[in-house]
């Protein structure tokens, strides 16, 4: 359910521009050897939907990261700098990192790197991209040629100079607000939560939104896909000191993004995007009213790896722990399709005046089964309203997310 993100504890945030995903294509050129990097987004749809409309509320903060992996200056007070592919590297990728990362920084045309081939520059530069979501300004095609000195990358940038300033300072504006709004005293898992339901409330998924492979398209335009959601996931969870990585790979067999987060020394998948019910709408799920999908907030591997498939190129550290699962830690899980306890937990929705119940199943299997008995367990839910409350309950309609094994029901 796309939630009214807190006018009250957040009055507010504007929006103005537009954010997607696109294939890009270089072209070699006579001198110059070009490389393509394809991170082109889930489907060729579009879906429009209002936009939450929120005003400033809170003056920016200097959040722009330009240092390597340490001594980074003027950041917020908890920040940390999650940089786990510079991790994985080696002392000579990490010396060629740090001069790209340097390059970027300064708005470098071009850095002349040490000697390697393709393979080598391909990787390092992509460490660099993943880790580095505030550098907005490069773009994840460059063109690179062999010298005498070495190899030389050359960046290709979507601004620089006083339109670069212009837009970072707009994003450290939007992300300060954000950031403003974290849970007081809040741990590891609140501070993700929070992130993750602020960008599902106030970004909208639109495959032909502008700068939409960078952290612009969300701070800058309030519109975004996969590459989006996932940078700004973690700009914002590196500023609020938690540990959180840029994944990518494939979701249903396209090409998507999402993040890693580190919540009480447990490692946890989190997929904003598909949190998202725009982004639900746009692939075809039938939806009787817009819900936020909170399976894809700290989920294990198990459950994620249903749809999703990690490249393959990087190390990732396993997401073996569920306890942090949305629906198990709200006691709406359950391991088969047992009547009574699907009615105790509805029962408890509507002697809490609730509209609507949850459910996850363990599998497809048990929610099958559950899908099956349904009519007889609305039936009792007529009977025990009435009994209970003296009137009908009113309509009552179901759906369900295969993917994931959840079951909602809605009444009036």
């Amino acid at each position: 359910m796309k939630r009214i993100l807190s006018v009250i504890s957040y009055i507010s945030i504007s929006i103005a521009l537009f954010f997607s995903g696109v294939m890009l294509d270089v072209s070699p050129s006579d001198l110059v050897s070009q490389v393509v990097r394809d991170q082109k987004d889930v489907d060729d749809r579009d879906q429009a939907d209002d936009l939450l409309q929120l005003d400033d509320r809170k003056d920016s903060i200097d959040a722009s990261g330009d240092s390597d992996d340490a001594d980074v200056q003027d950041e917020p007070e908890n920040q940390i700098n999650t940089r786990y592919y510079y991790s994985l590297m080696d002392d000579s990728e990490r010396e060629n990192y740090n001069k790209i990362q340097e390059a970027i920084a300064g708005e470098e045309s071009s850095v002349v790197l040490g000697a390697m081939d393709q393979q080598e520059l391909e990787r390092i530069f992509k460490c660099v991209y993943n880790d580095y979501p505030e550098y907005f300004w490069c773009e994840h095609s460059y063109s690179y040629r062999n010298t005498d000195e070495g190899m030389e990358l050359i960046f290709d940038y979507n601004c620089t100079g006083s339109e670069r300033e212009k837009r970072e300072a707009e994003i450290e504006k939007q992300a300060g607000a954000i950031l403003a709004g974290l849970p007081a005293d809040g741990g590891d898992y609140d501070k993700v939560k929070y992130v993750f339901e602020t960008l599902v409330d106030m970004t909208k998924y639109e495959l032909d939104a502008p700068d939409n492979q960078n952290i612009y398209s969300v701070f800058g335009n309030w519109t975004t896909v996969c590459a989006g959601y996932a940078k700004a996931t973690k700009y914002l969870l590196d500023r609020a000191g938690v540990e959180c990585f840029y994944v990518t790979g494939l979701a249903d067999g396209e090409r998507h993004a999402w993040n890693i987060v580190k919540c009480n020394g447990q490692y946890y998948y989190v997929d904003t995007t598909w949190g998202d019910p725009l982004y639900q709408e746009t692939q075809g799920e039938e939806m009787q009213k817009k819900e936020t999908a909170y399976e894809y907030l700290c989920c294990s591997g198990d459950l994620l790896f249903r749809t999703h498939t990690p490249d393959t190129d990087f190390t990732l550290p396993e997401c073996a722990d569920n306890s942090m699962e949305y629906y198990r830690m709200a006691g709406r899980y359950l391991e088969s399709a047992d009547q009574n306890a699907i009615l105790e937990i509805m029962k408890k929705d509507i002697d809490n005046n609730e509209k609507q119940t949850e459910i996850q199943f363990s599998g497809s299997d048990a929610l099958n089964q559950a899908v099956a008995q349904i009519d007889s367990t609305l039936q009792q839910m007529r009977e025990y309203t009435k009994s209970q409350k003296g009137k009908s309950l009113g309509d009552l309609w179901y759906t369900y997310r295969n993917n994931t094994s959840v079951l909602i029901v809605y009444w009036e």
